[in-house]
């Protein structure tokens, strides 16, 4: 215990004085009750996101320019943490949480050469990850096309499972026969990482990141089937085996699904028995998320000295910054106070 102590003191006060500054909920409502995005930008000027947003026209804010601002205030405390938290085996850790940011890109990347969409508008739509990636986004940015883009992730850790799935994605033109395995990927790295850590910190993340990927495979699974009604056997053939409390019987049952009864199906299973009034798969996920935030609030109360301390406070930050681009994106479009609540976990 007293080596946790010395080994989390310092970042631990770091992120005391950076979850002190994280919107509360008076400047939540500020902010919901702005007219318009000139305003919400007024309003978010009187916060921490202040040199960021200082960029953004206040009197024509232009919507992209808002979210960039956003995600670039994101990255500068992702940066912050890795710089403070000096030790190896917990820094190359996060390191490996927020490489889903990267994965992120290459997602945005494959959708956009699949689609034809130009370098500069895929560009404009990547996340800023500057000092937590190392990968070279302008040249993959430029890729001529799937394959390219492929091939010029040659010695990443991306090359073997991309140019596996190469050959399906040729046949059947899907981008999720490419992003499945990035994902799979990503899952497969944290599990292998948790390994690393002190039996204390290991016991916190299995059951936290374990809960992220029983969601990621519930709307997967649903997604797939419900959508683009595609056979058990090809959902199946997606799903990652390394969640928590969503066992593989569940989720095949889950794949065998209709409109008409993936409701009764999903509440057999844990995650089913805790969301209910499910109208929409959005309502769905909105549940699913707010299970995922309550247990990041969770590991941050009590004993403070462990990576959950860390990592509940990166998540925090990203839910805080998803919650802002709705309330952005809700301004842009007059939508009333009520319905860009229900797009944020609070």
């Amino acid at each position: 215990m007293l080596l946790d102590v010395m080994k989390y003191s310092f970042i631990n006060a770091k992120i005391r004085a950076m979850k002190s500054r994280l919107i509360k909920d008076p400047i939540y409502q500020q902010l919901l009750e702005t007219t318009h995005l000139d305003a919400f930008v007024k309003v978010l000027m009187e916060t921490e996101y202040s040199p960021e947003i200082s960029g953004v026209d206040v009197k024509t804010p232009d919507i992209s320019d808002v979210i960039s601002a956003l995600d670039e205030h994101l990255i500068k405390c992702y940066r912050t943490i890795l710089q403070f938290f000096k030790i190896k085996t917990e820094n190359d850790f996060i390191r490996v949480i927020l490489s889903r940011l990267e994965i992120e890109n290459l997602k945005i990347i494959i959708r956009g050469k699949f689609k034809g969409i130009t370098s500069i508008m895929i560009s404009d739509n990547l996340i800023p990850v500057d000092g937590v990636s190392n990968l070279n986004f302008e040249e993959l940015v430029n890729s001529r096309d799937v394959e390219h883009f492929v091939s010029m992730l040659v010695k990443t850790r991306y090359e073997r499972v991309l140019k596996d799935a190469l050959p399906v994605f040729e046949r059947d033109r899907r981008t999720a026969v490419l992003e499945r395995p990035l994902d799979a990927l990503y899952f497969i790295d944290l599990i292998r990482s948790i390994k690393t850590l002190s039996a204390v910190d290991g016991d916190i993340m299995k059951s936290y990141i374990g809960t992220f990927c029983d969601i990621n495979n519930i709307m997967l699974i649903l997604r797939s089937r419900l959508y683009f009604d595609l056979p058990s056997d090809d959902i199946m053939s997606m799903y990652i085996p390394y969640g928590y409390r969503l066992s593989k019987n569940e989720a095949i049952q889950l794949s065998k699904t209709t409109e008409d009864d993936f409701r009764e199906v999903l509440a057999k299973n844990h995650y089913g028995r805790r969301v209910t009034n499910i109208k929409s798969l959005t309502d769905l996920e909105m549940g699913l998320l707010n299970i995922l935030t309550y247990q990041t609030k969770k590991i941050l109360m009590g004993y403070p000295f462990h990576i959950g301390t860390v990592a509940g406070f990166l998540a925090l930050k990203e839910i805080e910054t998803g919650n802002l681009k709705s309330i952005a994106e809700g301004k842009r479009h007059a939508l009333p106070e009520g319905q860009i609540r229900e797009s944020m976990l609070i």
